[in-house]
């Protein structure tokens, strides 16, 4: 039986080098490397803060110190929002799961409805009660999110806040 052939690799544009697969052996050789130097180690270290004096503010180590808070600030309300958007989701997910178990109790009783009357009172009745449902559960949905809202803009507005007093000191 004939081994099936593999196509050719393409050849590199003029110029370009393409990455080649690992061999079995290399990719060893890379997660040994990995683990005797733990990436720590290979980051440049950070230069001592110089210290503040007393009268001044205190200001960051380096320039980009500036923009750790900022980032750190985004990271929070990243997270913020992404509990509070889960939060929403899963309250609607209970309102579509209620609708469904009552849509299924509606069928059963539909099935064993003697009369067309009942049919259509059993169908009115659940038409009315999934109806109310919506609206109660979209009232909510502004105050759910508005909460979202304000507890993700909690962290940016407080970096936020801080910088405008750093700048106001420093103008004074």
């Amino acid at each position: 039986m004939r081994k099936p052939q593999t196509p050719p690799m393409p050849k590199p544009a003029r110029g370009r080098r393409t990455a080649q697969p690992l061999s079995a052996g290399a990719k060893k050789k890379v997660a040994a490397a990995a683990e005797a130097e733990p990436v720590a180690a290979l980051l440049p270290p950070n230069p001592p803060a110089p210290v503040a004096a007393a009268a001044e503010p205190a200001r960051p180590a380096r320039p980009s110190d500036y923009g750790h808070g900022a980032f750190a600030a985004m990271m929070r309300s990243s997270a913020l929002l992404a509990e509070g958007l889960e939060g929403i989701g899963q309250a609607w997910i209970g309102v579509a799961q209620a609708t469904m178990h009552d849509g299924a109790a509606t069928a059963r009783a539909i099935i064993a409805a003697k009369s067309p009357q009942q049919v259509l009172e059993l169908q009115a009745n659940y038409a009315r009660a999934t109806l109310d449902r919506l609206v109660a559960e979209s009232g909510k949905l502004p105050a759910l999110s508005v909460g979202v809202a304000n507890r993700a803009i909690e962290p940016i507005q407080s970096q936020l806040a801080a910088a405008v007093d750093r700048l106001w000191r420093r103008a004074a």
